[in-house]
């Protein structure tokens, strides 16, 4: 078994994601989220070290904006079961954004450590 080296929480998200970078947008799935960072789905992610502009619904009405750094890069030719995309570490956040993100994961049904589905 896995030892779980998560620092915080994370809880399913599902909503899209713009994510923004060197004249680069992309629309994509988050498929989580914790109070350090989250996971997109993509089959082009950006490059690991890659600085984004993140803005996405964490629930009804409410929005996250965030600067991240991409820290891991799932790449679609990895085996078929795995989800590919890249993990995505907040680098700077406000505390709206961040409350937020922490109530949303608080409410959560399902907030284990998992690998993204």
């Amino acid at each position: 078994m896995l030892a779980n080296r998560r620092r915080y929480p994370r809880a399913a998200l599902g909503s899209r994601c713009w994510c923004e970078t060197d004249g680069i947008t992309l629309y994509a799935r988050a498929m989580n989220v914790s109070e350090g960072g989250l996971f997109i789905r993509t089959y082009a992610p950006l490059q690991r070290g890659s600085p984004a502009r993140l803005r996405f619904p964490v629930d009804k009405g409410g929005e996250v904006a965030a600067d991240a750094v991409v820290v891991w890069v799932r790449e679609p030719a990895e085996p078929e079961h795995v989800v590919p995309g890249m993990g995505l570490q907040f680098t700077t956040i406000d505390e709206a954004s961040l409350a937020a993100i922490r109530d949303f994961i608080a409410r959560a049904d399902d907030t284990r450590s998992f690998w993204p589905a």
